[in-house]
């Protein structure tokens, strides 16, 4: 094992070989890759569980290993709760540098921690991170890479992680600076919770002991909604390229980009033929625009939705347009993006020669279960069980509405019911207005 040539397909688990051959670190799990730059790994060491971190051989590896010590130092120094840091060296061999941190537990990142809590957790969860960030400023530090990821909470008490991107300085942060660093932190968090954000807001305000008023509020969340446009559409770029999320190749004749938790031998022989494997399976809808198909596959059942050509006026009309596939792989990530139940993404395919393109496929999880159709139909179906589907429905289209999105198709058959949740299908025309 090399960790020069570190890939997001890096294989796991191994072993390496600190200052003898007895003491050995095992590498088991990978937790973040940064391809021949940096590597994130669960594993042990001495017994004990840890995380190792790994900066290669590249410019940047001795600086950004730097960094990470004199920000693990700068947190423990002014008492900000943070990881264990138990060794830091040199790799000679393999030309790196690596810190490993005691592992703790029990954990959760305040990402997962956010997604699972009640709306009067969430409150809780935001005021303590809040007091969080608030320590940080008041001691002159600030996270670069503001990320709900990069604090977890344990026994009611959240630590920072992430040291490579601490910053510094011997003064507090002053008003222009801390809030702009807040307001990297709220923008991660959707606008439905806006008024947790304006009471996280005036809480910070109080630590830091600064008045407060409601114009100075009101400004501060315009800023968040602005932060907020550029992460979604640098996300929504993101997609589209080779990434930690997602593995993407490109030839003069064809574009692919999948899921890379998903990506695996019998799905490239999908994207390689979907035709073929589309004739296998379960034609489900034969149109003049597009053809379904339900198929199995290594990752449980698939939907194949094949956009097709009419005719030639059609082809040079589309031919330099991006593709229906490409528009639906964008959109079923926007609802993503914004927690609204989608068919998940799994892959997209485009035959083109250079930029034009010809044919476009997209590969979706299958959702099981009645069309809303044929739900609100089904006399066997409680009573109470379509009164409740029919609140979730009306939650779905208050999101919609939130985030200002038109379906462009929305009939009851682009729903359907899984387990009395509605998941929306067929976001062909679907457009978010500004």
């Amino acid at each position: 094992m090399h960790l020069a040539n570190i890939t997001y397909d890096i294989d796991l688990p191994f072993q390496i070989s600190l200052s003898d051959a007895e003491d050995v670190v095992h590498c088991l799990e990978k937790v973040r890759v940064i391809p021949n730059k940096r590597l994130v790994c669960r594993g042990s060491w001495r017994g004990a569980d840890v995380f190792i971190k790994f900066f290669t051989a590249t410019k940047t590896a001795y600086r950004d290993f730097q960094r990470e010590v004199a920000g693990s130092d700068g947190l423990k120094q002014h008492n900000i709760s943070t990881a264990q840091r138990v060794y830091q060296g040199v790799l000679t061999e393999q030309r790196a540098y690596l810190v490993i941190y005691r592992s703790i537990q029990p954990a959760l990142d305040l990402d997962d921690a956010w997604q699972a809590a009640t709306e009067n957790q969430r409150h809780d969860l935001l005021c303590k991170l809040t007091r969080v960030v608030a320590q940080h400023h008041l001691e002159g530090l600030s996270q670069q890479d503001m990320h709900l990821r990069n604090f977890i909470i344990s026994e009611e008490v959240i630590y920072t992680l992430d040291a490579a991107d601490i910053r510094m300085r011997k003064a507090g942060l002053n008003k222009r600076e801390s809030f702009a660093n807040l307001i990297q932190l709220f923008a991660l968090i959707s606008p439905v919770h806006d008024c947790l954000i304006r009471q996280a807001l005036t809480l910070y305000i109080q630590i830091r002991g600064w008045r407060s008023s409601d114009s100075q509020c009101d400004a501060f969340m315009i800023e968040v909604e602005k932060n907020r446009q550029i992460k979604k559409e640098k996300y929504l770029r993101k997609v589209f390229r080779e990434s930690s999320a997602f593995v993407s190749r490109r030839s003069l004749r064809e574009f692919t980009v999948c899921d890379r938790l998903l990506d695996g031998q019998d799905l490239r022989q999908l994207l390689n033929n979907p035709d073929a494997r589309m004739e296998k399976g379960e034609i489900i809808k034969q149109g003049n625009t597009c053809t379904i198909a339900s198929v199995t596959s290594d990752v449980g059942k698939l939907i194949i939705k094949r956009y097709n050509v009419k005719g030639y006026r059609h082809a040079l009309r589309r031919a330099f347009a991006r593709t229906r596939a490409a528009i639906s792989w964008s959109n079923a990530h926007r609802l993503q993006l914004y927690q609204i139940s989608a068919a998940h993404p799994v892959a997209l395919l485009e035959r083109c020669f250079g930029p034009v393109h010809f044919q476009s496929y997209l590969v979706m999880g299958e959702v099981t279960g009645p069309t809303c159709w044929e739900f609100f139909r089904d006399p066997g179906i409680a009573m109470e069980d379509k009164r409740n589907v029919a609140g979730a429905i009306g939650e779905l289209f208050k999101r919609l509405v939130f985030h200002k999105i038109s379906h462009g198709d929305m009939k009851a058959s682009n729903f359907v019911i899984h387990d009395n949740q509605p998941v929306l299908l067929d976001l062909d025309a679907m457009r978010e207005h500004m």
